[in-house]
């Protein structure tokens, strides 16, 4: 890991007074206990790094340190953003590896000279801060000596103080007191610095945290930025710290030379980068009508590049996308951003892309689905039966792997941590069904082009500060066309969906209201993780699931609900069925669930629904309880479900009749739970409630 100085170069478009220069990087400025003396200048702020050995000629009364910040004075009193991302994990496991950009949130400070004059402190507020919020001091800064112009602190014993404790839901692991500042940075009007912890994981084997954190002057942002409140019809992150709920966007007014806004895209594969550029592409395209100005500009920066190690996924002053070549987590696309939250001004945005975990995944997918119709031309039915399984219940077993959560804190703050955040995080299990067959007319390449393409533009959309819009599918068509499946990038759809899924007519609404303040002309179309139906939230509508796809949501469950019985089943089969309860467990759970939602939730929203009612479904919303009702006892109840299994040989009879045993207990315990709710009382003929 490198920090650079970029004195005087603009390097994230978006900062007001952000010029071109001919300067080129400089060297990364590192403490290895040798003397370092120099100034760093980025306008008119200089800050200087030096030694203890440089100060002693003042005959001071110095402690050790091998790091000393001159501080400018004139800095003080003004308003700052402090944070802290964490940007590197060396711990190699895919829990730990969680926790990579996880964000101590931008504190808003001012820093003042305390009355003994031995420290620097940071004035702020941790909570609900407002103009005339008290504030306290949230953090000191051991404070050397002063002159007229620079007060000089000791910033590795502040380093040191900002060590972090993580815990794992088995107890605390051991930092073991290792912590170091790494290194230092100053320019675009932000101080960033790194700060590394050394801690044992709860296999013993020690491991790396480097968090990098900055501190950003108030004159670093766009003093014609206008804060704007969220508002009905469109959704975005808003700052939990200022007392109204302002949205988060990135400044627009100060303009680049290209673009609004530029991103730095590491490491990407040749072969994927069409991919990558089209997704940002997309974006432009369907913007172009609202902004004079492109809306954004790109770099692709390769391994051996001598700015690889420079710009860093969660460095402020950086807008990155990055292919994660060394980190392993559970997510497959990241997309958290920084924002003043006294504000809601973006400061960066951050994408991560578990490319060669998702390349592995997936070749693996097409292969095996080769081999399955190279058997079944073969004639050789039961091998492929036997691959195809294999393989899904390889993915069933990856759904159940054990990832415990941790988190991580200084001793002020806890730290958000993004890959556990389901409005971020794309944590949706693997479903087996998706895994069936590659679509039709799909090469691995053409498939994997649609597949990035969907998540890069996904998670953008999460940096420019919207939030998922699971409504989207409501506007599909069955034309199985590109952009057909949905109104927004931001749905959440299945694999066997989200390679067709393109920015849509909602996505360009809410950001014509998010950048432009544009009331949005339809208040229909969206809903969020927080507005999702379920037996505990009947008051939400049915139609707001991210479990869903297609037009018609309630056919889809239907139709999985079928497709998950004749794999269980097999029925008018003599062949003993290879697919357990056991292997479809959660995505049965997952169909049952949202089938019975709309019984649940149609009193109080049932008149909202807009895609219940179809051709082949001519019912109200009122008639949906006793509707779903008689669905379920057909599905699931049915004597006619024995009965398509009497060709079953003995063998296949019994496999047969113990997975459609544990279906029905599987039902029993998902309708218990949905019971009584908002005064459903459904009875079943072949389960008892309770």
């Amino acid at each position: 890991m490198k920090l650079i100085s970029l004195t005087m170069i603009c390097l994230s478009v978006g900062f007001s007074g952000c010029q071109k220069s001919k300067s080129k990087l400089s060297d990364p400025v590192r403490w290895t206990g040798q003397t370092v003396n120099q100034s760093l200048t980025d306008g008119s702020t200089t800050y200087k790094i030096l030694s203890v050995n440089k100060l002693t000629p003042l005959n001071l009364q110095l402690h050790s340190a091998d790091l000393i910040l001159g501080f400018p004075k004139k800095s003080l009193g003004e308003q700052h953003v402090f944070g802290g991302l964490v940007t590197e994990i060396s711990d190699p496991s895919e829990s730990i590896g969680g926790l990579k950009m996880s964000q101590m949130p931008g504190l808003n400070v001012v820093l003042k000279i305390s009355a003994d004059e031995k420290t620097v402190q940071f004035l702020g507020c941790a909570t609900m801060c407002s103009e005339t919020t008290p504030r306290e001091v949230l953090y000191n800064v051991p404070l050397l000596s002063q002159d007229a112009e620079y007060v000089y602190l000791d910033l590795a014993a502040f380093g040191k103080s900002l060590d972090v404790n993580e815990v794992a839901e088995g107890g605390l692991t051991d930092s073991r007191g290792e912590t170091k500042v790494m290194g230092f940075d100053f320019s675009t009007s932000t101080l960033v610095f790194d700060v590394k912890t050394s801690f044992v994981n709860p296999e013993e084997i020690p491991y790396d945290v480097v968090i990098r954190y900055y501190l950003k002057s108030g004159s670093g942002f766009n003093p014609a930025f206008v804060p704007r409140l969220n508002t009905e019809g469109v959704g975005y992150f808003t700052s939990y710290r200022a007392p109204e709920e302002l949205i988060h966007r990135f400044s627009l007014t100060a303009k680049g030379e290209k673009a609004l806004i530029k991103y730095y895209i590491k490491a990407v594969p040749t072969e994927f980068k069409p991919a990558f550029a089209d997704a940002l592409e997309d974006w432009n395209t369907n913007l172009k009508s609202l902004f004079s100005q492109t809306f954004l500009d790109y770099e692709f920066i390769d391994v051996g590049d001598p700015r690889f190690d420079q710009i860093v996924a969660g460095d402020p002053r950086f807008n990155v996308i990055e292919w994660d070549l060394k980190n392993l987590a559970s997510y497959g696309g990241l997309g958290p951003h920084i924002a003043n939250e006294q504000t809601g001004e973006t400061i960066s945005g951050i994408t991560l892309i578990q490319g060669p975990k998702i390349l592995e995944l997936y070749k693996k997918w097409w292969h095996v689905s080769d081999k399955i119709e190279q058997l079944k031309i073969q004639g050789q039915f039961s091998q492929a039966a036997a691959l195809k399984n294999e393989f899904e219940n390889d993915i069933s077993q990856w759904n159940k792997k054990s990832r415990p959560k941790f988190q991580i804190k200084n001793d002020k703050i806890h730290f958000n941590v993004a890959s556990y955040d389901p409005r971020l995080a794309d944590q949706a299990e693997l479903n087996p069904y998706d895994f069936l067959t590659p679509p039709a007319g799909y090469t691995f390449e053409t498939y994997m082009y649609g597949y990035f393409r969907e998540m890069v533009a996904h998670e953008l959309g999460h940096n420019f500060g919207l939030r998922h819009n699971f409504k989207g599918n409501l506007a599909a068509n069955n034309s199985g066309a590109v952009g057909s499946v949905s109104r927004s990038i931001m749905e959440y759809q299945s694999r066997a969906y989200r390679y067709l899924n393109r920015i849509g007519e909602y996505d360009v609404m809410a950001m014509a209201y998010g950048y432009l303040g544009v009331m949005p002309p339809v208040k229909t179309w969206f809903c969020t993780d927080d507005d999702k139906a379920s037996h505990f939230a009947p008051e939400n509508s049915a139609e707001c699931s991210s479990s869903d796809a297609t037009g018609d949501p309630l056919g889809l469950f239907q139709t999985n609900l079928q497709r998950a019985k004749s794999y269980i089943l097999l029925p008018g089969s003599e062949i003993a069925p290879e697919w357990t309860v056991k292997l479809l467990k959660a995505d049965i759970d997952t169909v049952l669930s949202g089938i019975m939602n709309y019984a649940v939730s149609a009193p109080a929203t049932g008149s909202t629904w807009t895609n219940f009612s179809t051709a082949d479904r001519n019912i109200t919303a009122q008639e949906a309880p006793q509707y779903i009702t008689q669905l379920l006892e057909k599905e699931l109840c049915d004597t006619s479900i024995e009965q398509s299994l009497d060709k079953k040989s003995p063998e296949g009879l019994k496999v047969a009749k113990t997975n459609l045993s544990e279906l029905r207990t599987l039902f029993a315990e998902v309708a218990t739970r949905y019971k009584g709710v908002a005064g459903w009382q459904p009875q079943f003929s072949c389960t008892q409630l309770n």
